[in-house]
């Protein structure tokens, strides 16, 4: 027998028992606030240094990998539903953008906290990848 769960639809809190009463109180809960108002992945960055890494293509078609440490600081923050941080990098922020724009980087990259450079280099040669670090 295979399990499946219900079609989205609309609903509201008024109308849980729209949902299967055998789904667990805080499913449910979820479930009615995701179909009300959609799902954020908005989080908050600890303070403190971070290392930023990427992935790109080379020209030639290979993979590398793009690494930079900075340093996540107090500030206001848009609110746009994703995560969002701001950081503060040695270079300043338009040399950090004018440098990362050269080594043609994706949309997507992750933010990892502490200055972690020295893995980052270590997995690249482990992985036989280069690694271009904006400093």
């Amino acid at each position: 027998m295979e399990l499946r769960a219900p079609r989205p639809r609309r609903t509201s809190r008024s109308n849980a028992d729209a949902l299967p009463p055998a789904w667990e109180e805080e499913i449910r809960d979820f479930w009615l606030v995701f179909l009300e108002h959609g799902i954020s992945v908005e989080a908050r960055v600890k303070l403190g240094p971070v290392t930023l890494l990427a992935m790109t293509q080379t020209a030639d078609g290979n993979l590398k990998l793009l690494a930079a440490e900075g340093e996540s600081v107090a500030g206001a923050m848009l609110q746009i539903g994703n995560t969002n941080s701001r950081i503060r990098f040695k270079q300043g922020m338009r040399n950090f953008v004018d440098r990362r724009c050269m080594e043609g980087p994706t949309h997507h990259c992750a933010l990892g906290g502490g200055p972690i450079l020295p893995v980052v280099r270590r997995m690249a040669a482990l992985l036989n990848r280069p690694c271009a670090e904006m400093e």
